[in-house]
């Protein structure tokens, strides 16, 4: 394992997309050599809008989402009764195996920590 430290900044990391919206993955395993934690920016110009019945759940890694700017609504539960609207400064611990639907309006930006280290998007 190499132990040194690793810089880097948003406008030369790995891009990716999600749903047709922007990642940049800033640190991760495949670039960086982190294995127990990634760290990416999400920016969504257009809102996205899941489905009703769509869910997204990560079996393998537990996630905080940070909103920067712009809004952010997250409902998760057995039904997805629970909710919160986010707003600018919050952040939400999203644990392994929970799922949840994700609202992003347009023009939001978000942090997403990933532990252990993945890449998001393709």
């Amino acid at each position: 394992m190499n132990r040194d430290i690793k810089v880097s900044h948003e406008n030369e990391s790995r891009i990716t997309t999600l749903n047709g919206h922007v990642v940049r993955n800033l640190i991760t395993l495949e670039d960086h050599g982190s294995e127990r934690i990634s760290f990416h920016v999400l920016d969504f110009e257009n809102p996205m809008v899941p489905a009703q019945d769509k869910r997204v759940v990560h079996n393998e890694n537990d996630e905080i989402i940070y909103l920067v700017s712009g809004e952010a609504h997250i409902d998760w539960g057995e039904s997805l009764e629970k909710s919160v609207k986010m707003k600018p400064g919050h952040a939400i611990f999203i644990p392994e195996g929970v799922s949840y639907r994700p609202y992003y309006g347009g023009s939001t930006r978000i942090i997403v920590v990933v532990s252990p280290s993945r890449v998001i998007g393709k």
